[in-house]
Parts: structure tokens; sequence; C-alpha cells
């Protein structure tokens, strides 16, 4: 879609959307940080170091998008497979060990949402399987009508599918809905999808010729509540 189709609006105006389409980590649950305690973990135990920062460039990335980049940029005396492994194995008893932690605001908003009618979503690259357990651990489950992850699409984020696969399964036109995002990678699926978006920074720096791709950038979710409720009220 042209970029200049796509709806712009300054972060306190909001557009009032048909549906919403949330990315998961980083954006509803606060795992970013847990996953980069297993990844420096694993490196620690290993000895093999992935290149500075680029951790920050695997957040909203599917495992084999970052399987891909990991093998041209590691040594190649590393195993690979025992690698990615062992950083997977760590993060899931981490989420195993306590509560996985939602986002700032995030039950006021889908509340909000959910009394407004608003249909929801969620995409993400995470496989189903540990996206579901997630949402479970987290006491999230049956909030949203669609969930669409990286295992169902043929490529996951940056590219659009996930988020247009997203808006399809609420039945909303892309231009009508709105996506709530936390990396670069994830602003630039959802836009190229035709979607506005939210950019809500969590751990990684998104540049700004990404971040001015969004709609708006907010703080918090509470943040991104009171937009709305704002936007609420406009469209009365």
């Amino acid at each position: 879609m042209d970029e200049n189709l796509i709806p712009r609006a300054a972060p306190s105006e909001l557009p009032w959307p048909a549906a919403v389409v949330f990315d998961m980590d980083g954006t509803l649950l606060d795992t970013e940080r847990v996953s980069l305690v297993a990844w420096r973990a694993t490196e620690e135990a290993t000895g093999f170091r992935m290149p500075e920062g680029f951790y920050e460039t695997m957040i909203g990335q599917s495992e084999a998008g970052y399987r891909a980049r990991l093998a041209d940029v590691m040594p190649p005396e590393c195993d690979l497979d025992a690698f990615v492994r062992e950083a997977n194995d760590r993060y899931r008893r981490l989420l195993h060990e306590s509560p996985v932690p939602q986002k700032k605001g995030l039950l006021a908003l889908l509340d909000f949402l959910r009394a407004a009618a608003v249909p929801l979503a969620v995409a993400t690259s995470t496989h189903r399987r540990m996206a579901e357990a997630k949402l479970n651990y987290a006491d999230l489950t049956g909030r949203f009508a669609a969930l669409v992850c990286g295992d169902e699409v043929a490529d996951s984020k940056p590219h659009p599918e996930i988020f247009a696969r997203a808006a399809a399964a609420l039945g909303a036109a892309p231009g009508c809905c709105l996506a709530i995002e936390d990396s670069a990678n994830g602003v630039l699926s959802a836009t190229a999808a035709g979607i506005p978006t939210v950019l809500v920074p969590d751990i990684a720096p998104v540049p700004e010729e990404v971040r001015a791709r969004a709609t708006a950038v907010l703080p918090d979710l509470d943040a991104v509540r009171e937009a709305l409720d704002r936007a609420f009220i406009r469209s009365c």
C-alpha cells in the first residue's frame, strides 16, 4: 500500500479503530527482558557471543528469521542448533519459574476496548504453541478473537503477511484497524500491511526512519488508552 494512504495523526489524535491488533512480546508482555537474560546466560555458558547489538535486531523476528542471520555472524565452530536450543530452554525455564509479566496499563486498555466492543487480535512472530502458553501464563486466554503466529505465515515480521492475516481474521480492512507494536520489525510489518500503528518502545532502539512510519509514538499502554479515549469521544 502507498504510505501516503496510511492515516497519520499526532500522538494525541489517534483514529478510532474498527479493530486492534497487538504484538505480544514487548507489547502485551514484558518478556523481552526475560529473553535477553536467557541469551546472555547462554553466551556465558557456551563462550560464544553474538555481535554487539545483535540481540536487539532479533526482536520481532521469527526463530527461522533470526537463526538464518545468526548463521552469518556466529563463528563456524559454534553449534548453532545447540546454541539456539540452550537459549530457548533457558527462556522457557525462566517463564515457568515466575509469572509472565504484563506490560504496564495492559488490563485497563483491554477492558476499555472490550467495553467499546472493539475486536482484538494478536500478531506475533512466536510459534503458536509458545504463544498460547505465554498468554495462558499471563492470564490473557480468551481476551483475543484471533491469534496469528510466526509458524503460520510464509514470511514473518517485518513482512506484512502476519498483520494482514490478523486484520482479515477480525473481518476488518487494514486501514480501519490499529496495530500496537514495540519493535522496528513490528512497525515495518504493520505499516506495510496498511495498518496505522502505535509504537510503544520497549528495550530495543527503533531507528528514526521507522519511528516516522508510526501514526504515534507513546510511552506506555496507559497513554495508548488515554489517546483512544479521546479518539472515542471525537468519533461520537
